[in-house]
């Protein structure tokens, strides 16, 4: 890659035979080559949001996600999905303990959870051996479904989340 100097100077000199337009030259060289890496840089945005589109779960979460269940399912169809947060590689989850359940009304897609670091709350539950699972939002609501009602699924995702927890098979005596 050239460096600016170097970039300048070949800029300057293709421009030269311009005279007192050679500014203006140089500054349309400038725009054009900033335009072509602007629609660059949208070119792959979209690639990436139709990508994120096209996953069953999507999430801009830093773990892997396992759906357990998707609203667009039920009687009623809404548009939140239950997941279980899979572990990164190396941490012990303990099964048998109560999940932390998060109630994310952005599926992940706001500074709620904080599932982007280790540091997250997520991260702290996996620090403590715990499973964690998440009841999110996809990002586009189901059709004729106001967000009033939405108060039922939540609770019923609460629910089902519970039947995730294992039950203990041994006596506490």
């Amino acid at each position: 890659m050239l460096s600016d100097e170097n970039q300048l100077s070949m800029i300057s000199a293709s421009t030269a035979p311009f005279g007192i337009f050679a500014p203006a030259m140089e500054y349309m060289v400038d725009a054009a080559q900033r335009s072509v890496l602007f629609w660059d840089v949208m070119r792959q945005r979209g690639n990436q949001y139709r990508q994120h589109l096209a996953e069953a779960v999507p999430h801009v979460l830093d773990y892997e996600v396992e759906l357990i269940l998707s609203g667009k399912t039920l009687d009623r169809p809404v548009n939140y999905g239950l997941v279980r947060v899979i572990p990164p590689q190396g941490v012990e989850i303990d099964p048998m303990r109560r999940p932390f359940v998060i109630v994310d009304p952005r599926a992940g897609h706001g500074p709620g959870i904080g599932g982007f670091k280790a540091d997250s709350e997520i991260g702290v539950a996996f620090k403590r051996a715990i499973p964690a699972i998440s009841s999110a939002s996809c990002r586009i609501p189901c059709p004729a479904r106001p967000s009033r009602t939405s108060r039922a699924p939540k609770r019923f995702f609460l629910r089902e989340s519970s039947r995730c927890i294992p039950t203990r098979t041994e006596s506490l005596a």
